[in-house]
């Protein structure tokens, strides 16, 4: 005869369904939400996106990818590849929310998985401006984003991970300044075992393989944006965010030389090209040290998510008002 208790579910597994709604609600509000914000966002970066998302559907696969490199002078296949897919069946607003609800699905797993709590990880997902900016200006970093957080939650089955950091790199360049931060951690371990031992480790030479092929095979977008960024070497109030990064995450975290070692490609890359596109990725590595203290009920989550919850409402309110983030 069954009892009370073989039919009740435990505390670990109760908490684990709690999870998984949350999960599930968060990403059903993230789906309706960009079916009703995203038909607005009709300026800006958007007028390139809808046009060639409009003409793919015309094209055949090698025309479009033609035309598609033209257009958005871009050669990051992936991106072209679900656009061109998608176009043939689904409206553009329908095909964002759908990769908007497999980002915000992919983000609170990432958040989950570096302790959040359900409610941090849920208003993270659900308010923070750069989140809120891929889920409706950085169409092509979105899916790069996607692909990046698959291989982080995936990260202890190596076949899984390499896969995944593969198809990121190839989605967007951006991802490889990501995977570089993390690989120059593991550079310097191992030139000072080589130093003092004269051995190299073979998964470290793999790994190092698998940022050679996708960086040679996309040398040319790599080329291309650098100098589209390029403007010369930037000054301290280009760095002044990344540092208030930095700075946060040296807080938080127990490595201290490990923080450092993975911000300093950050920190180059900022000078080179700007804040703009890197301190996106200094953020995320800023949460990575601080989510697991207190689960994330910590002064520095609390104080970035409320400043950049105030900057996700003025972006959407520019949205509505002028049909792109800024004025």
């Amino acid at each position: 005869m069954l009892t009370k208790n073989d039919v009740s579910p435990n505390p670990l597994q109760a908490r684990a369904i709690l999870r998984s709604c949350a999960r599930a609600l968060v990403v059903f509000f993230v789906f309706v939400g960009s079916l009703y914000i995203g038909p607005h966002y009709v300026l800006g970066d958007q007028v390139h996106y809808r046009g060639v998302y409009e003409n793919l559907a015309k094209l055949s696969l090698v025309d479009g990818y033609i035309y598609y490199n033209s257009a958005l002078d871009s050669l990051e296949f992936v991106h072209f590849l679900l656009s061109w897919s998608a176009s043939r069946f689904l409206d553009k607003d329908l095909f964002i929310a759908i990769a908007n609800a497999l980002l915000a699905w992919v983000a609170f797993g990432v958040f989950q998985k570096w302790k959040a709590s359900v409610l941090i990880a849920a208003l993270l997902v659900l308010t923070n401006y750069y989140l809120i900016a891929m889920y409706f200006s950085a169409e092509r970093l979105k899916f790069g984003f996607v692909f990046l957080g698959l291989s982080f939650l995936y990260i202890e089955k190596v076949k899984h991970f390499y896969v995944f950091s593969f198809i990121a790199l190839v989605t967007h360049a951006q991802t490889l300044i990501v995977y570089f931060s993390l690989f120059f951690r593991v550079l310097f371990s191992q030139l000072s075992k080589v130093v003092s031992s004269g051995k190299i480790s073979k998964m470290f030479l793999a790994v190092m393989v698998l940022l050679l092929v996708p960086v040679a095979l996309m040398s040319g977008q790599l080329i291309s944006k650098f100098n589209s960024y390029y403007d010369g070497l930037r000054g301290v109030s280009e760095l002044a965010r990344i540092f208030v990064f930095l700075i946060l995450a040296l807080y938080y975290a127990r490595k201290k030389v490990e923080v450092l070692l993975v911000f300093i490609p950050l920190v180059f890359t900022v000078i080179l090209v700007g804040g703009d596109r890197v301190n996106v990725l200094a953020y995320f590595v800023f949460l990575y040290y601080a989510l697991p203290v207190n689960k994330g009920f910590n002064i520095g989550v609390l104080l970035t998510g409320l400043y950049f919850a105030f900057g996700s409402f003025e972006y959407v309110s520019n949205i509505f008002e002028y049909g792109k983030n800024r004025p």
